[in-house]
């Protein structure tokens, strides 16, 4: 899914390059002051451009912070939606080991990939996530609601008698999960009180996989 944002046609050389130096900065200060703490100003300053050039390239900085969004959700969300359609298109049906993998997969390989872009994203989805105005409800519900019922009905494709609202449960904690690791806080190695803790990212997938398919399978059992 893509967000319809009016963006102006595709530029080359060094306007291409103002432009992504814009959409990289401000996926910084974004991060690190909110969306309302965030100024064009202070974005100019950390993309080392002109003031005038992100009105010129975005108009706003509200279409700014919906394109530097939409740009990280997208390709996320169309990496889950792949996995998502071959869980649910297998001959047997799906499989809840299969679905859960179809969301938290690309979610731990894309952060892995982009480091702390991938930081800056999952702290700027945890600020939507948490806010009330109503520019992030309307972000949140344009950039992750297709995806989120095409995994909600995957999830009770894959586990008989699994309510939708407990669906609906599974499907939050385990992109709350997905965002924490994403999040790369190394919160994990200070409780350890050793040294940073660095699990390879596919025995990460297996782990957090096999934790949420016990815990939906524990909460279906005790439902009843």
């Amino acid at each position: 899914m893509t967000v319809g944002l009016g963006v102006h046609p595709v530029e080359h050389g060094a306007a291409r390059d103002a432009k992504l130096a814009i959409m990289e900065a401000a996926e910084a200060v974004f991060a690190t002051n909110g969306y309302a703490g965030s100024t064009t100003r202070q974005i100019a300053e950390e993309a080392g451009v002109n003031l005038a050039l992100i009105h010129y390239h975005f108009s706003s900085k509200e279409k700014l912070y919906e394109l530097v969004l939409s740009r990280r959700a997208n390709d996320l969300n169309a990496a889950r939606m792949v996995l998502l359609k071959a869980a649910v298109s297998s001959d047997a049906g799906p499989a809840l080991e299969s679905v859960i993998d179809a969301l938290v997969r690309p979610a731990i390989e894309y952060s892995d990939t982009l480091r702390s872009a991938g930081q800056n994203f999952a702290r700027m989805i945890d600020q939507l996530a948490s806010a009330t105005d109503e520019l992030s409800v309307r972000l949140l519900s344009e950039l992750f609601d297709e995806l989120a019922q095409e995994a909600i009905d995957a999830l009770q494709k894959s586990v008989p008698h699994l309510q939708r609202s407990d669906a609906v449960t599974a499907y939050l904690f385990t992109l709350s999960i997905c965002n924490q690791l994403m999040a790369r806080q190394d919160r994990s190695s200070k409780l350890c009180k050793g040294p940073p803790v660095d699990v390879e990212p596919q025995a990460l997938i297996r782990k957090v996989v096999s934790f949420l398919v016990a815990g939906i399978n524990t909460m279906v059992a005790e439902a009843g």
